[in-house]
């Protein structure tokens, strides 16, 4: 396996094809040329989710980083414009949501699994196609965050595909189904 550094995190890139995705860290960045280049990159403890609220200037720095490592990856490996997804788990949904709108890359759509949107510095929100899953029995981020995420993203013109499932703060093979169909969809 192939792995990048970038500002001390560590990043690790795998090819597969998109039916073959199976799994979250903490964010993705999903290229759909005649694979997925999956990169599997954990923000550690640069964010700090406790009653959803970043410590101090975390998010923004967390921001800063995974803008530039989207930059410095679709210039590493050419990806046709608008097929991009950014995905994520828990605080890599947070992210995701957060960086998937300001990117200056065209993006095909964001993944949101176990997270919500950080509304201390909410992103300039505009019409993608977002996915948004949750657990009902999350212990981590209850699921009113996520339902809160929803009404956020659609007061601002944003459809979001929304599903909860009887889970905990986790991802089963039902609800990477889901995110499978969407990624089949937005990469079409």
């Amino acid at each position: 396996m192939q792995h990048i550094k970038h500002q001390g995190h560590k990043a690790a890139i795998r090819r597969v094809t998109i039916t073959a995705f199976v799994a979250f860290v903490s964010l993705v960045l999903i290229s759909a040329e005649a694979h997925a280049e999956i990169v599997f990159f954990s923000s550690g403890r640069t964010l700090s989710v406790k009653g959803h609220r970043a410590e101090g200037d975390s998010i923004v720095q967390s921001r800063e980083k995974l803008l530039t490592l989207i930059d410095e990856l679709v210039g590493r490996y050419p990806t046709a414009e608008g097929k991009i997804v950014v995905a994520g788990f828990s605080q890599g949904g947070m992210m995701a949501i957060d960086v998937g709108f300001r990117t200056k890359q065209k993006v095909a759509g964001i993944i949101c699994m176990s997270g919500a949107i950080y509304e201390g510095d909410a992103p300039p929100l505009r019409k993608l196609p977002v996915l948004l899953i949750h657990g009902t029995e999350d212990e981590m981020i209850p699921l009113f965050a996520a339902q809160r995420t929803r009404m956020v993203l659609e007061e601002n013109g944003v459809a979001p595909e929304y599903h909860e499932f009887p889970m905990g703060h986790q991802v089963t093979e039902e609800s990477m189904v889901v995110v499978r169909t969407f990624l089949q969809r937005v990469f079409a």
